[in-house]
């Protein structure tokens, strides 16, 4: 199912330029490498809450989704929640989100919002705590 988001995204997707990618710090995850970073998370054996705090189009968490329908003891209840300051971007991930979790009764919430700035806010309403994060470090 990744393979075909990726296809379906780079036949519609114009290219950002080179500046806008730099300045919002985006890198659009390759298919093989999303699977393998959702590789990596430990078994969710009960409720979760995902945090992507630069979702981009959103390939890491249907990474994520399809890890969670290949795992033994699949679950599906949990919620994500979802950052992306690039509007540009919150349509597509909007619509990436949708397809990936359809069957799956997972809450989504989409932040059209810097995570960075929103990050206080959600500590100060004492918000349920993430149990899975997607981060990203830039050199």
């Amino acid at each position: 199912m990744l393979q075909l988001f990726e296809q379906s995204i780079q036949r519609i997707r114009p290219e950002p330029s080179p500046i806008k990618k730099a300045a919002l710090g985006q890198y659009m995850t390759p298919s093989n490498i999303a699977t393998f970073m959702a590789s990596l998370f430990p078994k969710v054996s009960s409720g979760f809450h995902l945090l992507d705090a630069g979702a981009g189009e959103g390939s890491l968490t249907c990474a994520f989704f399809d890890a969670l329908r290949r795992s033994e003891t699949p679950t599906t209840r949990g919620e994500v929640s979802l950052f992306e300051l690039d509007a540009a971007m919150v349509q597509k991930l909007e619509l990436n989100i949708a397809q990936a979790a359809s069957k799956m009764p997972i809450k989504r919430h989409i932040h059209h919002t810097d995570f960075i700035e929103d990050a206080a806010t959600l500590i100060l309403r004492r918000q349920r705590p993430f149990t899975h994060a997607i981060l990203r470090t830039y050199p």
